[in-house]
C-alpha cells in the first residue's frame, strides 16, 4: 500500500496516519475508482469527528492519488464551517501536497 502515502511533512515534523485514516483512506479510494468504473462519478463522503486529523486525511488522499493514479487531478474540499475551509489549506500548504487552495465562505 505504499508507507509514503501515509506520511505528511508538515512543516518540520514528520505526521503519520493513524489507522482510522489509513483505512479510511483506502476505502475512500476504492469508493472513487468503484464510481469511475460504474461511471457516474460520485465516490461517496469520507466522514471523521472533530479531533480525528481530518484534514491530515485529506492530504493523505490527495498524495495517495496522485502517486498512484494517473489522471489530471482536481480536488475540492467543501466544510461545514468557516473556520475549517483556512485551516484545511494550511494543512495541506504546509505538507506540501502542491495543491491551491481557494477558501470562501
Amino acid at each position: 500500500m505504499g508507507g509514503a502515502d501515509f506520511h505528511a511533512l508538515a512543516e518540520l515534523t514528520r505526521e503519520p496516519a493513524r489507522l482510522h485514516q489509513f483505512l479510511g483512506v483506502n476505502n475512500a479510494i476504492a469508493s472513487m475508482l468503484a464510481a469511475r468504473t460504474l461511471g457516474h462519478g460520485r465516490g461517496g463522503v469520507f466522514w471523521q469527528t472533530q479531533g480525528s486529523g481530518k484534514s491530515f486525511s485529506m492530504v493523505f488522499f490527495a498524495q495517495k492519488v496522485l502517486r498512484r493514479l494517473v489522471g489530471n487531478w482536481t480536488f475540492v474540499v467543501v466544510t461545514d464551517r468557516v473556520e475549517l475551509g483556512p485551516r484545511a489549506a494550511r494543512t495541506s500548504e504546509s505538507c506540501c501536497a502542491g495543491t491551491t487552495a481557494t477558501c470562501s465562505p
